[in-house]
């Protein structure tokens, strides 16, 4: 449940993309280390390491149990996490550079965060530097919540895009 006691309908994020234990030594909700008594818990819905004070329970659209454990940030009404955090940062894709469909040569046909084809043209897509490509609409709230492409995990660094449009002639 979120803070407003209503439960989140999110969608799982595969295994394969889990971040492994190995990888956090604290939680990501408290920052607190993980120990014997303090395990970790995979948040089904970004992959990330949360210890059991900080899961939330989510409903989950694509899974044969249909709920799950949820890091905080998963967890809140999407809504309301993405108003916060427009308000902390500009969206990802000012410092991404938008750009029209038409304009990219690529292969894919579908934004792999909505499920849904590429129809026009002129639809604003964004190129993440992994060369993975999303509807503007999809990638800016993904990305004010992850630092990495929900496809390969590769990190992004838009303090870096935003120096690289700066220093490019």
């Amino acid at each position: 449940m979120d803070d407003a006691g209503l439960t989140t309908v999110r969608a799982a994020c595969p295994r394969t993309q889990w971040v492994p234990d190995g990888a956090r030594a604290s939680c990501i909700g408290c920052a607190k280390a993980f120990y014997l008594l303090r395990r970790r818990h995979h948040c089904r819905v970004c992959g990330d390491i949360v210890c059991g004070r900080c899961r939330r329970t989510v409903y989950l659209l694509n899974t044969t149990s249909n709920v799950g454990h949820a890091c905080p940030g998963c967890a809140s009404a999407p809504e309301m996490e993405a108003m916060t955090r427009s308000m902390e940062r500009p969206p990802a894709t000012k410092a991404l550079g938008a750009t029209t469909w038409g304009d990219l040569q690529v292969a894919a046909t579908e934004c792999a965060i909505c499920i849904e084809p590429y129809r026009d043209v002129r639809e604003l897509v964004a190129q993440l530097p992994c060369k993975h490509v999303f509807h503007t609409r999809c990638i800016d709230p993904w990305l004010a919540g992850h630092d990495a492409c929900p496809l390969c995990r590769r990190h992004v660094s838009l303090r870096l895009e935003v120096m690289r449009q700066y220093l490019s002639f």
